[in-house]
C-alpha cells in the first residue's frame, strides 16, 4: 500500500507541473496510440488536378488528364469512363495513352461537376469520409468497402 501511495503522489507532482490543456492533449495523444486511431475520423481532402478539355474537331472533346485524376481516386479508368458518359449521354472511348474522347460539345465545368459527383458516390466513405476505398461486386450488387473504418455500402452498378 505504501509503495502504491509514493507512485500516486510522484505522479500529482509531476501532473501538478502541467496546465490543464497540456493534460487533455497528453490524454488525446494517448488515447490516439493505444488504440491505433491515428489518422481516422478526419476529414482527408483529395486534391484533384482540374480537368485538361482540349477540342478536336467540331462536335469531340478530349480529356486529356483522365488517367491522371483515376489514379489519384484509385479508381478504374473503365468505370469512371461509364459514369461520366451516362452523366454525359454521350459517346466515346479511351485512347491508347489513356486520354478519353467523347462526342459532343462539352466545358471544363461539366467536367468538374461530374467528377465531384462520382468522387462522392464511388470513393468517398459516408461513415468516415476517407478515401481508402474498394468497389467490389457480389453477385448482382456493387459494394463500396472502407479500408479505414471496414463500413460498407451498396452503390449503383454501372452496365457496359
Amino acid at each position: 500500500m505504501n509503495q502504491k501511495q509514493n507512485t500516486i503522489s510522484s505522479q500529482k507532482g509531476e501532473l501538478s507541473s502541467y496546465g490543464y490543456p497540456e493534460l487533455v492533449d497528453r490524454v488525446f495523444d494517448r488515447l490516439i496510440t493505444e488504440n491505433n486511431l491515428a489518422g481516422k475520423g478526419k476529414n482527408t481532402k483529395i486534391l484533384i488536378l482540374p480537368p485538361k478539355i482540349t477540342r478536336v474537331g467540331t462536335k469531340r472533346v478530349l480529356f486529356e488528364n483522365f488517367p491522371e485524376i483515376c489514379k489519384i481516386i484509385h479508381r478504374d479508368p473503365q468505370h469512371a469512363r461509364l459514369f461520366i458518359l451516362m452523366e454525359l449521354q454521350a459517346k466515346g472511348s479511351i485512347d491508347d495513352k489513356g486520354r478519353f474522347l467523347i462526342y459532343g460539345r462539352f466545358k471544363e465545368e461539366h467536367f468538374i461537376r461530374i467528377i465531384k459527383r462520382y468522387i462522392s458516390q464511388f470513393v468517398v466513405c459516408k461513415q468516415c469520409n476517407s478515401i481508402k476505398t474498394e468497389i467490389s461486386c457480389e453477385k448482382r450488387l456493387a459494394i463500396l468497402q472502407c479500408n479505414d473504418c471496414n463500413a460498407s455500402r451498396s452503390i449503383e452498378k454501372l452496365l457496359n
